[in-house]
């Protein structure tokens, strides 16, 4: 799998960027975003898609530098193993727990977030 760079707005999280909720801070605003707006889907191991559900989200260590702060994510989302969706298919639609990590980096001066998955 190649690593891919996205980028996404965190308001809430820049404006809080040196306070001591900061964790709290950006955990609640990556789980606010709508599924899709995350790169779960480059994530998956065992399924094949990730349905509407919010994502349980660990913010696993924050670094500091005077240009960026470095935040290494843990994301457990659902996923699913989509079938043929046919009128005679027995196959159940079970949720599998699948997990990604994320390197999120937020520039000091601009706020700007790129997100890296690991």
């Amino acid at each position: 799998m190649h690593s891919q760079e996205f980028s996404v707005a965190l308001p809430q999280s820049w404006a809080g960027l040196e306070s001591i909720n900061f964790a709290e801070i950006l955990r609640d605003e990556l789980a606010s975003f709508a599924i899709n707006d995350l790169p779960l889907q480059q994530c998956m191991a065992r399924c094949n898609y990730v349905p509407d559900q919010k994502p349980d989200i660990l913010i696993l260590s924050v670094i500091d530098s005077d240009i960026d702060k470095q935040i290494r994510v843990g994301i457990f989302f659902d996923g699913i193993i989509a079938g043929c969706s046919c009128a005679d298919d027995p196959t159940p639609v079970d949720s599998i727990t699948e997990y990604c990590e994320f390197l999120l980096r937020m520039n000091r001066q601009t706020g700007a977030v790129k997100i890296t998955v690991i």
